[in-house]
């Protein structure tokens, strides 16, 4: 072999090593990614799809998105809501969201519109609000950065997308604090998440970790029991299994979002739990995996 077919083959295989992703048929690098994920909180219609419809690799897309529901990530259901998913970043996202329906004048029928750019190596949340009924949908899309958390802490935050708080409360506003499962109304001292504003969204708090936690929920500054969710406890992990983040594994973070009640007579689910408003949890961070 003379030294120039050396040289070919030498820098084909750097080509081939440096670029591990084919689209087209021909080798591309693999673009700069972020974490993406969405969350359908317009509590006056039915289910919905996010789709991204400028490019199609590293596109997330969700189906059948309810209320309160982060719906089918790539068309796979869940029974959670999801985790973050890789889309590219540094780059102009456009990202559509249609009616879900099998009927095609209504699966056509366009809810939202709007362009994002994400910055590679950050998570992000897009969740849907508003009113369908009014032609007033929108998006608040969160930034999930976590900070540092100590050995026993898990990291809380809140947001409140709760237009109304209805039938329960009065008013937007909301205090939350996160709390053991044993603690009874009334709670004293400052609300740990003071007085959140409506589209409001905290830092990160740090709470020692435990499994029986809970989220109140009350009007501000009076310190009565509105309502309660417990956040979900989650599993330690062994040597041999993987932990599942939670309120009990330390290294964990949970965003707990206030959400309303759905509006009566619209197709939105019409059941006892969703008539009134309450609170859900994002995972935004899962603790780091046990080593063998």
């Amino acid at each position: 072999m003379t030294w120039t077919k050396i040289g070919v083959a030498f820098a084909v295989s750097v080509a081939l090593v440096a670029c591990d992703k084919v689209e087209q048929g021909v080798l591309q690098p693999i673009p700069p990614l972020a974490g993406l994920r969405y969350v359908n909180l317009v509590n006056d219609t039915s289910s919905v799809d996010f789709r991204i419809i400028n490019f199609i690799g590293d596109a997330p897309s969700t189906g059948a998105a309810s209320f309160r529901t982060g719906g089918q990530p790539f068309g796979i259901a869940t029974n959670y809501l999801p985790p973050h998913w890789p889309v590219e970043a540094a780059r102009e996202v456009h990202i559509r969201v249609f009616m879900n329906d099998t009927l095609a004048n209504l699966v056509s029928q366009q809810v939202f519109d709007t362009t994002c750019t994400f910055t590679e190596g950050q998570n992000y949340t897009f969740y849907l609000y508003g009113s369908a009924r009014s032609a007033a949908v929108h998006a608040l899309v969160t930034t999930d950065a976590v900070p540092a958390l100590s050995a026993t802490q898990i990291g809380v935050r809140t947001i409140n997308l709760a237009s109304t708080l209805a039938p329960t409360l009065t008013g937007t506003n909301v205090d939350v604090d996160v709390v053991t499962q044993a603690t009874t109304s009334p709670l004293t001292g400052t609300a740990q998440f003071a007085n959140v504003a409506y589209l409001g969204v905290s830092s990160y708090a740090a709470v020692t970790a435990s499994a029986t936690l809970k989220a109140v929920v009350s009007a501000p500054g009076t310190r009565t029991f509105g309502f309660t969710v417990n956040l979900p406890a989650g599993v330690a992990g062994t040597a041999t299994v993987n932990p599942v983040a939670g309120s009990g594994v330390a290294g964990s973070a949970i965003s707990a979002v206030v959400v309303p009640a759905s509006v009566t007579g619209s197709r939105a689910p019409q059941t006892t739990a969703f008539q009134a408003p309450t609170v859900i949890f994002l995972i935004d961070q899962k603790p780091a995996l046990t080593a063998p």
